[in-house]
């Protein structure tokens, strides 16, 4: 018998609504887990969860492009505005 866990990809995005306007974004990541609460563990664990709430979208149909993430650093990282935004471009024109 396979006990095996079956992993996929999850985004996380981190924000803190006590902050003001504009700066209530913490950062977002990708993560392989087994499910959106172990995605959150993750995160933790590699110490890419800056805390606040969190939201979760997965999991992600990411197998035909995760080999070009990995490749560009846009996995398992916490990222900023900025890189969310190159790596969006990135994917896109892939």
């Amino acid at each position: 018998m396979d006990n095996e866990v079956k992993e996929d990809f999850y985004w996380l995005s981190f924000a803190d609504g006590a902050l003001p306007k504009g700066r209530q974004f913490l950062g977002a990541c990708i993560v392989r887990a087994a499910s959106n609460l172990d995605a959150v563990r993750v995160a933790h664990r590699l110490g890419i969860n800056p805390g606040g709430e969190v939201q979760i979208r997965g999991p992600l149909d990411l197998s035909d492009k995760m080999d070009a993430l990995v490749r560009s650093g846009y996995f398992e990282r916490l990222m900023n505005k900025e890189v969310c935004a190159e790596m969006e471009k990135k994917l896109d024109d892939l």
